[in-house]
C-alpha cells in the first residue's frame, strides 16, 4: 500500500517467448489502517506509576499518526481507561496515578490517515511496585495539660502510595528525653 507500482506483460508459445509490452501508468494499492500491534511487551515498574512499551505495527501503506494505550484491571478491558494523542515515535508511555495491590492490563493501538488499528491483545498483568512509606515530619504539640500532652501528626507525603490511602497503622513513641529515644 502506498507505494506506485508498474506492470508489464509478454506472452509465450511453444516457439518462444514475446516481446514485453510497454510500461502501465502508474497504478497503487490503497492505504488501509495500520495492523494489529502486538501486546505490550515490557514495564518498568514504578511506586504509583507503570511505564508500557510497545512495538510499531505494520502501517499498511499510511504513516502511523499516533498511538492511543488503555488499561484495565480486568483482562476483557471492561471499564478501561483510554490515553490518546501518544505521539507517531512514541514507543513508550507512563501511566501515573496507579492503585497499588492492583494488576493493570494494558492494550495499544495505531493511528494512521487513513484509521485505527483493533486494539492489541491484552498485556500480561502487570502491579505497580510496592514501597515503604517515607520519613515522616517531627510530631507537633497540638494541646498540653498538668498531666497529658496531646500530640499531632501529618501523614508522610509519599506513603508508597503518594496519597496515604494504604497506610493502616501509625505507631508513636516517647520518652523523657530526646538522647533516650533509640530505635
Amino acid at each position: 500500500p502506498g507505494v506506485v507500482h508498474f506492470y508489464q506483460v509478454r506472452c509465450h508459445t511453444n516457439v518462444g517467448l514475446g516481446e514485453w509490452s510497454e510500461t502501465s501508468e502508474e497504478m497503487y494499492v490503497t492505504a488501509e489502517p495500520p495492523l494489529e500491534p502486538d501486546a505490550p511487551y515490557h514495564f518498568d515498574i514504578l511506586p504509583r506509576c507503570i511505564v508500557v512499551h510497545w512495538k510499531a505495527p505494520d502501517c499498511r501503506g499510511s504513516p502511523i499518526t499516533g498511538y492511543n494505550l488503555r488499561y484495565a484491571e480486568k483482562s476483557n478491558m471492561a471499564d478501561a481507561k483510554v490515553m490518546q494523542g501518544i505521539g507517531p515515535n512514541a514507543r513508550e508511555y507512563p501511566v501515573p496515578t496507579l492503585r497499588p495491590h492492583v494488576s493493570y492490563f494494558f492494550q495499544v493501538l495505531a493511528i494512521n490517515s487513513v484509521g485505527e488499528s483493533p486494539w492489541s491483545a491484552a498485556s500480561r498483568p502487570v502491579a505497580v511496585l510496592q514501597v515503604p512509606p517515607t520519613k515522616m515530619g517531627a510530631p507537633t504539640l497540638v494541646d498540653q495539660t498538668a498531666s497529658t500532652i496531646t500530640v499531632g501528626f501529618s501523614p508522610p507525603c509519599e506513603a508508597g502510595t503518594r496519597d496515604g490511602e494504604l497506610i493502616q497503622s501509625y505507631t508513636v513513641v516517647y520518652a523523657q528525653g530526646p538522647e533516650r529515644l533509640q530505635l
